[in-house]
């Protein structure tokens, strides 16, 4: 798994593009006006990871840049979880 691998040979790692564990953008290539944002995997999920992730030393940052960021905001203020915007 890329989380214990990365444990291997870092001590911090970031949660790129994090906020998509709530939601995120489809695009439609050929049909813009049907692009729209769809629920992601959710809160279980990341602090499965997260906590999956402190567990084996490491100190997790999230990237919480774009739009619809206050629920990523909101679950990592409670897991006492840095946030680095992009």
């Amino acid at each position: 798994m890329r989380l214990r691998y990365l444990s291997s040979i870092f001590d911090h790692i970031r949660f790129d593009h994090a906020k998509a564990f709530f939601s995120y953008g489809v695009v439609i290539p050929d049909k813009p006006e049907l692009d729209h944002y769809t629920d992601g995997p959710g809160e279980q999920v990341f602090r499965k990871l997260v906590s999956f992730g402190q567990n084996l030393g490491l100190t997790i940052f999230v990237e919480d840049s774009g739009e619809k960021t206050r629920k990523i905001r909101e679950v990592s203020a409670d897991m006492g979880i840095a946030g680095l915007r992009i």
